[in-house]
């Protein structure tokens, strides 16, 4: 007997997870193609890979700042596939976020407003970190009082967010008290 099918908007986790990708293949005429496929995907890849960056030249690139997990993730994602869950979505978010890597960060951000059980103001704190505006949006959309705001806010100094959030939460509070 098979396992009951997921529904294709559930995230993959638990034992009916998704097994990660390989991307070890040691074909060196394979290289080429993943080069060129993130650099489709990413304007900082193509330009470090395209545009005469000293990298350009070398066998093997350090991407610094980056775990080798969200790097694994970036590329799935890139390649169709979806392991994001709530321990991992800040480190794809960040690199698809740096990478400018508009397909990933969707998938990041649909993950997030759909399926993620993080809290509205982890949520909050990750919109503001990677300048998500479409999140941060909608977590402000959804305050109708000064207690939604309460829930909202994290437990840190307004003055840690960026001036657009800083803003976005004094226009909320504005209207709550209708000034």
């Amino acid at each position: 007997m098979s396992a009951p099918k997921r529904a294709a908007k559930d995230p993959p986790d638990g034992p009916d997870a998704k097994k990660s990708m390989d991307f070890s293949d040691a074909d060196p005429a394979l290289f080429d193609g993943m080069v060129q496929h993130l650099a489709r995907h990413s304007p900082f890849f193509r330009t470090l890979f395209f545009e005469g960056f000293e990298e350009s030249k070398k066998d093997v690139v350090k991407l610094k700042d980056f775990t080798a997990e969200a790097f694994q993730l970036f590329l799935e994602l890139v390649n169709g596939q979806h392991r994001l869950n709530d321990d991992n979505i800040e480190g794809i978010t960040m690199a698809a976020a740096m990478w400018q890597a508009e397909i990933p960060l969707g998938k990041c951000l649909k993950f997030i407003a759909q399926h993620s059980k993080l809290a509205k103001k982890d949520k909050l704190v990750l919109a503001d970190k990677y300048d998500l505006t479409s999140l941060k949006n909608s977590l402000f959309d959804d305050v109708k009082s000064v207690a939604d705001m309460e829930d909202l806010l994290p437990d840190m100094e307004i003055t840690n967010f960026k001036p657009d959030t800083i803003t976005l939460v004094a226009k909320k509070l504005m209207k709550i008290n209708g000034i």
